[in-house]
């Protein structure tokens, strides 16, 4: 079952506690050893390996070898390496580099080493066994071994893409799914100093994010379309902020679906998924934490541990803590931040797992700011990017509570199932005032609303699903099926009061602020069963066919301070048939072209002649590419084009003006949006010692379709731009004379966006790039520092145009963040 290395460690004593953390994904444990394990393991490579710190030469050997080095405990704590230069192979330059530490290794994948202590006899000398050689991901004929949850674990693989993603409810490399996907690792969230969703979200493939500020959600959209979001693959219903907003500190990865995602979620808009993967109990001692500071006097830490719990290890634990206090670059605004996460993993028999995670955050924040208006001409204001309108005396105060539970259970004959369930309660309080109109180009007013906003969600989403293979026609194939359940409630009291005042110099007293004076309580709730069979039907082609049938119900009452009223009924669609099918050819061993169809509905509340509800809008998208997987999965690249419809859009009938006589509004399915476009995005590690990032989207909507032909052939998402290219790349420098230093630089390009108001008048924000730079450097063995330039030429411009009155912000001005990041 195992290769016939040995690791060469005569001398040296036992580890403990971790020392260096050269982590990446390691397969399962147990796999016979495959001619692409062995090969990673005896092919010759050039070593130039000084004798230094054995966790420095151990980062050095695994980018010169192209392997993922993993080191148990403190094994490499205080130890030193002797000097390793020439052609070896990896096992045997491993063997010189460990001479004398005590320490012995085994190949585990097709990529990783994992170093422990050397087995030790009674007598304390050292017992060699032999390098095994374990899991590799791959078959002998080039498919795809059978994936765990661990293998789609990112944090400490040093990596910027991953084997494996489980935003498809079961673990599938990226080549498995026929849609566009891509991740957010630990490590890319770290290198780039990413805090909130929406940091992580502009820096994703294909994503682009609607700014806001203190107090105002930001918008996700993906070709076009808003995103929904999943936590751990449970579907959640309303918009990602609304949902989730917590610190990333307690996230693993972030993985992004573009296009319909109707199997995964049931209702909602044709834009994406994104699903929030939580960080989990490790099963070895591992500690960590980062301390930062910034422009605009912005500080933070935060502080991450875990560890065993019990003697066997089959109970863990882990609890993550995090702390940010920061101002802006407009003036007033000012939030603060704290974060706690726990998770508590039990293996309850060697084949049931069940996991507790909880998770609480506060947020303080002054000085709410809806961004700037126009004057009434539709031109930009000439005012610095501080400026700052509204009441100074803002706030929103934010509490957050997050649950969640999950069990995991084998069935014997590699079956699986999963039952997870997640519940969320986030509520605010909010005082604002901000102005709703533009500002007078005669008098210079402009109209001021003072509002008062309280709001309590709750959100509860179950997932129950079963995979497995399946031997049919004399093939093996896989198996998905399983039910989803989410509900949504809503409370919203609101007050309003209006005031007309110097627009750029206003005067807004506090005494202003209303008391509320309307409320509502809003329902949605969504279940649905559905099923995917992957079919194996030769050798090279993959067959997938999806379906989902789903029931989805949304209502609304007023409640106090409103007169109470009883339920009324919105939307409500029964028996909701969806469907996804792809084909898949491994046109080589690293190598997948695709075919796909998937749609998503969103259902509609306008009536027809008839007074019945209009049947849902559908959106359904064709999208091919092809998927390749380098350097023994270190690199990941891909290129898709698309074409997504969004029909049965609702539209004024012209043909029944008045409604039969009822003086009302009637409405037809009738409106046509047709979003198409490439995009292409390579992740990981092309050369050693660089990680990698970089993608462009092109992406052009048009009405097809509207009443009386009002905007047909138009831009439909002018404030999208059309083209968007993102690249982040960090080197770590080999050479003798700067080992220990590393660079990095990113840059975020995209085409203009513009806004057509009513008058005629026009709004744009040109085309504009902004560059960003970091240096960093390794301490010790522990302790890393970078200093990081965000637009680091000060470039001006809009990050996001919206409406003449409100909503309009600045890109974030030159900014500076040093950071000092700690492993042990």
């Amino acid at each position: 079952m195992f290769g016939g290395f040995r690791g060469i460690a005569p001398h040296g004593g036992r580890g403990g506690i971790l020392g260096a953390v050269l982590m990446a994904t390691s397969a399962m444990a147990g796999f016979a050893a495959s001619p692409a394990a062995a090969q990673g393991a005896t092919a010759q490579h050039d070593f130039d390996i000084p004798a230094q710190s054995l966790a420095q030469a151990l980062m050095i050997f695994g980018r010169q070898a192209g392997l993922q080095v993993t080191a148990e405990g403190s094994a490499t704590s205080g130890k030193t390496s002797a000097a390793v230069k020439g052609s070896f192979a990896p096992a045997e330059a491993l063997s010189r580099l460990l001479t004398g530490t005590g320490l012995t290794f085994r190949f585990v994948g097709n990529n990783g080493v994992q170093i422990e202590a050397a087995p030790q006899s009674a007598n304390g000398s050292i017992q060699l066994g032999p390098v095994r050689v374990e899991g590799s991901s791959e078959t002998s004929n080039g498919g795809q071994a059978s994936l765990t949850t661990k293998d789609a674990v990112t944090e400490g693989s040093r990596s910027y893409t991953t084997r494996a993603v489980t935003i498809g409810k079961t673990v599938q490399s990226l080549r498995e799914i026929p849609q566009s996907v891509s991740v957010m690792t630990r490590q890319r969230i770290e290198d780039q100093n990413l805090t909130t969703l929406g940091e992580v979200l502009d820096q994703a493939a294909g994503v682009y994010v609607q700014v806001g500020a203190p107090g105002i959600s930001p918008g996700y959209t993906s070709r076009g379309y808003d995103m929904r979001a999943q936590y751990d693959g449970v579907p959640g219903t309303g918009t990602i902020e609304a949902t989730n907003a917590f610190d990333m500190a307690m996230y693993d990865r972030i993985e992004i679906l573009r296009g319909p995602a109707g199997l995964l979620q049931g209702s909602g808009e044709p834009g994406g998924v994104v699903n929030l993967v939580r960080k989990r109990p490790l099963d070895h001692f591992a500690l960590s934490g980062s301390l930062q500071a910034g422009s605009w006097n912005s500080y933070r830490g935060d502080f991450d541990i875990s560890a065993p719990l019990t003697r066997n290890g089959d109970l863990r634990g882990r609890f993550v803590v995090a702390h940010q206090d920061k101002d802006f670059f407009y003036d007033v605004s000012h939030d603060r931040r704290t974060l706690a996460y726990g998770a508590l993993a039990y293996d309850v028999t060697p084949s049931t797992t069940v996991t507790l995670m909880g998770s609480f955050q506060k947020e303080d924040g002054r000085g709410i700011f809806y961004g700037l208006p126009t004057y009434d001409d539709g031109s930009f204001l000439d005012v610095p990017r501080s400026t700052y309108l509204g009441g100074d005396w803002s706030f929103n105060d934010t509490r957050k509570l997050d649950g969640a539970v999950e069990i995991e259970q084998s069935l014997g004959g590699r079956w699986t199932l999963k039952v997870a369930a997640h519940a969320s309660d986030w509520d605010y309080d909010q005082a604002y005032a901000y102005p709703y109109t533009t500002i007078s180009g005669a008098t210079g007013n402009a109209g001021f609303l003072y509002a008062r906003t309280y709001n309590n969600n709750d959100k509860v989403g179950v997932d129950v699903h079963v995979e497995g293979p399946i031997e049919l026609w004399g093939r093996e194939h896989t198996l998905l099926a399983g039910y989803a359940y989410d509900r949504y409630d809503n409370d919203f009291k609101r007050g309003f009061n209006t005031t007309t005042t110097s627009a750029l110099n206003p005067t807004l007293p506090e005494s202003l602020i209303p008391v509320p004076s309307s409320g509502t309580r809003t329902e949605q709730a969504q279940s649905g069963f559905y099923a995917t069979a992957r079919l194996k039907i030769f050798d090279p082609i993959t067959v997938v066919i999806g379906a989902r049938v789903s029931d989805y119900k949304a209502r609304t009452r007023g409640i106090a301070p409103s007169t109470p009223t009883d339920w009324s009924v919105n939307s409500q669609v029964k028996d909701k048939w969806g469907f996804n099918g792809a084909v898949l050819w491994d046109i080589q061993r690293h190598l997948t072209a695709y075919a796909s169809y998937a749609d998503i509905f969103v259902p509609q509340t306008t009536i027809d002649i008839s007074g019945k509800t209009l049947e849902p809008r559908v959106g359904g998208q064709a999208e091919v590419g092809l998927k390749g997987e380098y350097f023994d999965g270190r690199l990941n690249a891909s290129i898709a084009a698309f074409r997504l419809r969004d029909r049965n859009r609702s539209m004024v009938d012209p043909d029944n003006i008045g409604c039969g006589g009822t003086g009302g509004t009637c409405y037809m399915a009738a409106g046509l949006v047709r979003s198409q476009g490439v995009e292409a995005e390579i992740t990981g590690s092309p050369l050693s010692g660089l990680e990698l990032s970089a993608s462009y989207t092109r992406n052009d909507t048009k009405v097809l379709r509207a009443s009386n032909g009002a905007g047909e052939g138009q831009t439909f998402t002018s404030t999208i731009p059309r083209d968007m290219f993102k690249l982040w790349g960090r080197y770590t420098f080999d050479e003798q004379q700067f080992q220990g230093w590393n660079i990095g630089f990113g840059l975020r390009a995209q085409s203009r966006t513009y806004t057509t108001f009513s008058n005629g008048s026009l709004m744009e924000q040109g085309s504009y790039a902004v560059a960003s730079a970091q240096i960093g450097y390794q301490i010790n063995n522990s302790f890393h520092a970078t200093l990081t330039v965000n637009n680091i030429f000060d470039k001006t411009y809009y990050a996001r145009i919206n409406s003449a009155a409100q909503l309009n912000y600045f890109g974030e001005p030159r900014s500076v963040t040093l950071t000092l990041r700690g492993h042990y």
